[in-house]
């Protein structure tokens, strides 16, 4: 059978300001299930979706252009599970907080 590790991005409003993101943090990271929590800016997300798409540095030019203000992805917080069961659950709770635009369980198989 396999095996799956959890982790959970939460998508932020955009209206938020960074101390409602601080508060918003701790919240989340005083949940029973959530094990880690890390804040994401948009520039970093971008760099990651380049690395994940394989983008080579001198080909980035395109994805790299939309760095700051042009730049279409939002603030998040990545978060690690305790139990990948309660995922769902865990998700639906944080849906419910003030300035959360979405929160996803990511899937991912155990190695």
């Amino acid at each position: 059978m396999i095996q799956f590790s959890s982790r959970m991005d939460v998508i932020l409003d955009d209206e938020l300001d960074d101390d409602h993101i601080e508060t918003l943090l701790q919240s989340i990271l005083a949940m029973d299930n959530v094990l880690s929590a890390e804040f994401i800016h948009p520039d970093q997300a971008l760099q990651e979706l380049t690395e994940v798409l394989g983008v080579a540095e001198n080909d980035s030019s395109i994805l790299m252009s939309l760095a700051g203000d042009q730049n279409p992805l939002r603030r998040s917080i990545r978060l690690g599970l305790v139990d990948a069961r309660l995922a769902e659950e865990t998700a639906a709770a944080i849906r419910q907080m003030q300035g959360v635009f979405r929160a996803n369980p990511i899937w991912e198989p155990m190695q």
